[in-house]
């Protein structure tokens, strides 16, 4: 729940209006309040500073994760396609379509029909056709640099927060 703190920064922002509706004029209860109320400020920033920076490393830590399950993945797929290859091939030596093992499982082939085709020599009527349109901004960037004007382009400047 985020109200507490945006409670705090608005009563903040509140005192810095009322010090400047009061001309800069400093009482010392507004001083105190400034005092207390910067120092609460820079404490909730402090605080989302750390939290911000300790979900990086935890995503930091799920994206190692993540890559470290896909070699893992990986791995078994090919184990699996590697294994599958030998079998075949064994049960194709000794001319087996099928091999039962009891309790320990079936082995058999399954028929497929398959669609092989020669795209050199495949009439354009039998291709779908993939259209994808997308502005090219580094193109665009240069040329709006370089003061050209694009209708419907503009260039705009973002400040984004850095945290480190």
């Amino acid at each position: 729940d985020r109200s507490p703190i945006l409670y705090a920064l608005s009563k903040y922002l509140h005192i810095l209006q009322e010090l400047e509706s009061s001309e800069g004029d400093l009482s010392p209860a507004l001083e105190e309040s400034l005092k207390i109320n910067e120092e609460d400020f820079q404490n909730k920033v402090a605080n989302y500073r750390a939290m911000i920076m300790k979900w990086e490393d935890d995503i930091e830590a799920a994206n190692r994760e993540t890559a470290r399950v896909k070699a893992f993945k990986t791995n078994r797929e090919n184990a699996i396609e590697r294994l599958s290859t030998t079998l075949d091939q064994t049960m194709k030596l000794r001319n087996l379509d099928k091999l039962d093992m009891g309790l320990r499982g079936k082995i058999s082939y399954r028929k497929s029909v398959a669609v092989i085709v020669m795209e050199s020599l495949l009439p354009k009527k039998w291709f779908n056709r993939k259209v994808t349109e997308t502005p090219d901004k580094l193109r665009i960037k240069a040329a709006l640099d370089e003061g050209k004007v694009i209708k419907g382009a503009g260039l705009e400047t973002r400040y984004n927060i850095q945290i480190k």
